[in-house]
């Protein structure tokens, strides 16, 4: 009988929880769940995607693979529309007014108008951006 391992996504973040998805190598989709939840998976390799940012994990049978999320606080947006960027220019998200934001560690802009702000998501810390 083959044992599944778990994948949990990590946050420090209590209440507004962002949804992860877990992928396989042909990017079917497998499961989905909150951050500071669990999905149960074979032992494997897997995407797992958070506000559109993906990392690699492997699972290992019995064993938990913890994957920490940071939270990118953006502030001073008077109520405006602003997009958040990784660090190869693709668009994670859109949205509008001031946000936390649930994401892998890594560097970010964040554009509001003309105006773009860069960040460094570290894992389990707030990092906020005001404009």
């Amino acid at each position: 009988m083959l044992e599944a391992g778990t994948v949990w996504v990590s946050s420090i973040l209590t209440s507004g929880n962002a949804k992860f998805y877990v992928y396989d190598a042909a990017w079917d989709e497998l499961d989905n769940a909150y951050t500071n939840k669990e999905v149960e998976l074979f032992p494997g390799t897997y995407t797992v995607s958070l506000n559109d940012c993906q990392m690699s994990t492997s699972v290992h049978a019995g064993e938990r693979s913890v994957l920490p999320s940071g939270v990118l606080t953006v502030l001073g947006t008077e109520g405006g529309y602003f997009d958040v960027y990784d660090s190869e220019g693709n668009l994670l998200t859109h949205l509008r007014g001031d946000k936390a934001i649930e994401l892998f560690p890594g560097n970010y802009s964040v554009v509001l108008d003309d105006v773009n702000l860069t960040a460094t998501v570290v894992s389990e810390q707030n990092v906020s951006v005001d404009f």
